[in-house]
């Protein structure tokens, strides 16, 4: 295989943000499939009552949302390139 069309492959990954925006649509899929489950498991018969139900929920949702900040903050830092910087 020729060297010029890895090469243009890995540019095509780097200027095009492609490893950025993979891992920015699985945090929003991500804290989506939490959230739901949480909902599911607030509304649903548990033999947890109260406290002990919300402290679950939080062991659960405190990672994800330090997971959503780490992300957000990478996409925010990392504006996309310009096209003339692309030459």
């Amino acid at each position: 295989m020729d060297k010029n069309y890895i090469h243009k492959f890995f540019d095509l990954l780097d200027y095009g943000r492609i490893f950025r925006r993979v891992s920015f649509i699985w945090v929003l899929w991500l804290t989506t499939e939490t959230f739901m489950w949480a909902m599911n498991y607030a509304s649903g018969p548990t033999m947890t009552q109260g406290l002990d139900k919300a402290a679950m929920i939080g062991a659960i949702l405190g990672p994800i949302a330090g997971v959503q900040a780490w992300v957000m903050k990478i996409f925010i830092e990392n504006p996309p390139r310009k096209e003339e910087d692309n030459v």
